[in-house]
């Protein structure tokens, strides 16, 4: 991707803000002409706003039908959400097949070396042949990246072997190098192979795709504890092997992965195992500092260090994943232990959005729980979900932001908790909390989508914040300012790590800046203050941010997507989440102006093992307007 590409992103960015003013002007268009439907207007007189389905393919489509039919522009909460994580999915995206790239192929070139020393040094049988799995690991792991790279003699053969089930990307089998693993007879033979397969954006280019596997190689492939039938340490010993050697030469190689593995951590979520340095720490009490490589031969030595380690390695929450180091963090979403101890109930096998937002205070995802769903009839439900709800109440702000994922979550919570003080009064009904969920859980879904939430780059001129925000605002400041801090956060991190290019800079400030005026709309609109928004006016809304989606020359293309949010694996039933076409939010402004703007439409499904249906056309059919959606949107949907 590199400069070139990035350039791209920005000019692609530009001719968004392009499109939105173009789309959202409105010369000598009378409000006259601004109507809703007959069958819409009761609705709308009753609320004060109304929601209807909607056929445009994405937000800057609906935003011209919307321009031409009179309405004055509404920056939805939706618009502002997408943006955001659009620009942060492509800042991620510049990283990991630019410098991110080079760091963990210098690093995975400097392991397999050391591997292979480990293996000429070694003398116990037992300690050299772990020396060669780990040649092999960190072979499979630079041959991704590196497609020039020769694997010694040794190893060739485990090697090309592994290659070809991740590029085929399909199988479920033991992995030729890892082997047999502890929980094989629980979750079925060894590795899902079809994990490896790049989509979306890792799709559109080598670098991209050859990164996403080798960091997958890296997440997945854990150095596994011994337990059930396993009670011997071949994947332990190899963790410590690799332990032993990315601590010496001074610990050059220690701090190469931390350069690598923690700005990944921040975007992918909670590391989810005990980690390199985990591994380490714990090593040198039992094992000593620079530990000779035949003390892996003393069985009573790897007993000592693998209790230790369970002490600290949590129970994961997918019955196929491994307790044990990971060379790299996973994509690990940290609710992901919310929803599996939610699943558990007399009631029901799947968990459900809703769980995540009532968690969050969403007076709607409770009420529907409680009413609709009859979930707290379940006292296992009732005592997990006050078990976890006491958890997220004693959060501190450092643990809500220590990462990407939880700061999201941060970020959601305020559409959640009702509308601020000084509102508009249609704000307050039980029909737009109902719309604020929805939202909420499109934002929710965004997050577990790590593939699709951004388009094809065009181009423009440079890039620039909006400097006012001349419409209607949804109005909730605590949103907009969340997000400022996630982007703070972003460049911080960035910074620490020696990632922050002056591109990338760049762009996250003319966001931030963007959302600021954003917050001050909101505050003030808050207060009483009238949108500026009037005939003839031209007006940037908050599409203008940075959604590279929004720039797509190929009007077909759709922003819909599906995304696994959870797998029970026992049964081979899954949760998957979606986003489709927008809806269009209808409003009544300030002196009975009408405004209107786009919001995400959300859906979530309950995909049995037994479906004959693929996610693909599960996607096809949101994208046809087909898709069923959740029984409670009713409650603010007029279809």
């Amino acid at each position: 991707m590199g400069h070139s590409h990035l350039m791209e992103l920005r000019q692609a960015l530009s001719r968004l803000a392009l499109a939105a003013l173009a789309a959202l002007a409105l010369p000598g268009l009378a409000l006259a002409q601004a109507e809703l439907p007959g069958w819409a207007r009761t609705v709308f007189q009753e609320e004060g706003f109304v929601v209807l389905p909607g056929d445009s393919p994405g937000f800057v489509e609906a935003y011209e039908d919307l321009s031409e039919s009179g309405f004055q522009p509404y920056v939805t909460a939706d618009i502002v959400l997408y943006g955001t994580a659009a620009i942060l999915d492509r800042t991620l995206g510049e990283l990991e097949s630019g410098e991110l790239y080079e760091r963990l192929a210098d690093l995975s070139f400097e392991m397999a070396r050391l591997s292979e020393e480990q293996f000429f040094m070694a003398r116990d049988p037992i300690v050299k042949e772990a020396a060669r799995a780990n040649m092999a690991y960190f072979a499979v792991g630079l041959s991704l990246l590196d497609p020039d790279y020769f694997p010694p003699e040794t190893v060739r053969n485990l090697v090309e072997r592994e290659l070809a089930l991740i590029e085929e990307a399909e199988a479920g089998v033991f992995s030729p190098v890892m082997g047999p693993t502890p929980l094989d007879d629980e979750a079925g033979p060894g590795e899902d192979y079809s994990r490896y397969r790049p989509r979306g954006r890792y799709a559109e280019e080598e670098r991209l795709s050859r990164f996403y596997m080798a960091a997958t190689w890296y997440g997945r492939m854990a150095f596994a504890l011994p337990e059930g039938r396993y009670g011997d340490y071949d994947l332990t010993r190899q963790a410590l092997l690799v332990v032993r050697a990315i601590h010496s030469e001074s610990g050059e190689w220690l701090e190469l992965w931390e350069r690598v593995n923690e700005p990944l951590s921040f975007f992918y979520g909670d590391p989810g195992d005990p980690t390199v340095r985990d591994y380490g720490t714990i090593a040198s009490e039992v094992l000593g500092e620079d530990f000779d490589l035949e003390l892996l031969a003393d069985a009573a030595l790897l007993e000592e260090l693998v209790n230790r380690v369970s002490e600290i390695a949590p129970s994961h929450v997918e019955t196929n994943e491994l307790r044990g180091m990971r060379f790299l963090v996973r994509r690990f979403p940290p609710d992901l232990p919310y929803l599996y101890g939610l699943a558990r109930s007399d009631l029901r096998t799947l968990p459900s959005m809703l769980d995540i937002m009532a968690l969050l205070d969403s007076r709607t995802a409770r009420d529907v729980l409680v009413d609709d769903r009859r979930e707290f009839d379940s006292e296992v439900y009732r005592r997990m979900f006050e078990t976890f709800d006491l958890e997220l109440e004693d959060m501190t702000y450092g643990d809500w932001t220590r990462n990407l994922y939880w700061s999201w979550l941060y970020a959601l919570r305020p559409l959640l908790a009702g509308a601020p003080n000084g509102a508009a009064e249609y704000t307050q009904r039980d029909a737009w909390d109902a719309k604020e969920l929805s939202t909420a859980a499109a934002g929710w879904a965004l997050m577990r989508n790590t593939w699709e939430r951004h388009g094809t780059s065009g181009k423009s001129e440079k890039l620039q914040a909006i400097e006012e925000v001349a419409c209607l605002v949804e109005p909730y400041p605590r949103l907009y300012s969340r997000l400022v801090e996630i982007l703070d956060h972003t460049s911080d991190r960035l910074l620490e790590h020696y990632l922050l290019s002056t591109e990338i800079d760049e762009i996250l400030d003319v966001e931030r800046r963007t959302l600021e005026r954003l917050e001050a709309a909101a505050r003030a609109q808050n207060r009483g203050v009238a949108p500026t928004c009037s005939p003839g006016a031209t007006a940037r809304p908050a599409s203008a941010l940075a959604d590279v989606v929004l720039s797509r020359t190929d009007a077909e293309e759709e922003i819909a997507f599906t995304a696994t949010a959870y797998r029970e694996h026992a049964a081979g039933e899954r949760l998957v989440v979606g986003v489709g076409r927008p809806d269009l939010l209808y409003v009544k402004g300030p002196g009975g102006t009408l405004y209107a703007g786009a919001l995400l439409s959300f859906y979530e499904f309950e995909v049995e093992g037994s479906s004959d249906d693929s996610d693909e056309e599960r996607t096809d059919r949101i994208e046809r307007g087909v898709a069923e959606r959740p029984p409670w949107t009713t409650r603010f949907l007029v279809d």
